[in-house]
């Protein structure tokens, strides 16, 4: 007998490229101690993701499942005198394939944002380690300054106390920033599966590009058109009306697809709530931006001043090592204000994820 396969893998695929754009292959071949990438960084979080793993075995089920339920229904025309329990099984599986094909790209989408993540955060963490080590050369020579002044008699021993303290308050603040970089990077690489001890150069910083919506309703609707949940609850519905079409639907059959319509309405009011919540996020940030610019171009200036000065004995090497220090915070405060934008609007692009 000819069966004839209503719905193919390919075809669902295909479908659901319309709604997804996927994720290219990189090389994993990287060399623990080279510089990675953020492509390469994400390429290898997928590879090594035993929960990716995971959802491709269940994905090859499911679609076992629907090939299964496909057939069945193919035999239905001439073999059962009642096909209707066929179609609703053919239609239920062909939802749960279109579901758990769509939770895989979801998942992959999910994966490379965390990857970027958490490559930012080892970012961050290697420039307070800089930031805290220059804190700590400055403690040290001002512990150096008041222990000399202490032995001359121009300082009392509250003096040297305190400056020791101050020391030990800043080393042990180096030490905590150590390792957070090191747990940073421990789980950056469990992520990516390279070694625990490995430390990759992260050589692909966060760039600002400020985020232009002319028309934020517009944007938002589009956005919330290629949202998977607005997707998969559209393909719901889809499935209730051919039952309730198609076959002796009961009472609760018609009350399931007012309740799905109701859902899915339900969910694409608050999804775009939240859109325009993270929108106005965005801006405030990139405002924020602005003016941690210009504080740090009066940093630059104020280290080139100071600098000047030192070099005609205006001013002290502590001097020049303070506005060292304040230029070196500033660049880190907009370095992180440059790893929220980045991902804000990654998450306001795809806020499924």
């Amino acid at each position: 007998m000819y069966r004839r396969r209503l719905l193919s893998a390919t075809a669902i695929s295909i479908l659901l490229f319309i709604f997804f754009i996927g994720l290219a292959p990189v090389s994993a071949n990287i060399d623990t101690a080279g510089e990675l990438s953020i492509e390469e960084a994400v390429a290898m979080a997928l590879e090594t993701s035993k929960t990716l793993a995971k959802t491709a075995l269940n994905l090859e089920s499911v679609y076992e499942a629907l090939q299964d339920a496909q057939d069945n229904w193919n035999d239905a025309w001439t073999v059962y005198p009642d096909m209707e329990q066929y179609y609703v099984a053919f239609l239920n599986a062909r939802y749960s394939y279109t579901s758990a094909l769509t939770n895989e790209l979801v998942q992959k989408e999910s994966i490379a944002l965390e990857t970027r993540t958490k490559y930012y955060n080892v970012m961050q963490c290697i420039k307070i380690v800089e930031q805290k080590n220059k804190e700590l050369e400055l403690a040290q020579r001002e512990h150096y300054i008041v222990k000399a002044k202490y032995q001359v008699g121009l300082a009392d021993w509250s003096n040297l106390r305190q400056a020791a303290a101050d020391l030990a308050d800043v080393e042990a603040s180096a030490l905590d920033a150590q390792n957070s970089l090191d747990s940073a990077y421990r789980v950056f690489n469990q992520l990516v599966g390279l070694d625990e001890g490995s430390t990759p150069i992260l050589t692909e910083a966060p760039v600002f590009e400020a985020l232009e919506v002319e028309d934020l309703e517009h944007a938002v609707t589009d956005i919330i058109s290629r949202s998977p949940d607005i997707y998969l609850s559209g393909e719901n519905i889809a499935l209730i009306e051919r039952v309730v079409k198609y076959t002796d639907s009961s009472d609760q059959d018609e009350l399931n697809l007012k309740l799905a319509e109701i859902s899915r309405d339900i969910t694409m009011t608050e999804s775009m709530n939240a859109l325009i919540n993270m929108y106005n996020s965005i801006v405030s940030l990139e405002k924020s931006y602005s003016i941690e610019q210009d504080k740090l171009e009066t940093a630059e200036l104020e280290l080139t001043y100071t600098k000047l000065k030192n070099s005609v004995g205006l001013v002290s090497n502590t001097e020049v090592l303070n506005a060292e220090l304040a230029l070196m915070k500033q660049q880190n405060n907009l370095f992180s204000i440059l790893c929220q934008h980045q991902l804000l609007r990654i998450e306001f692009e795809k806020p499924w994820i």
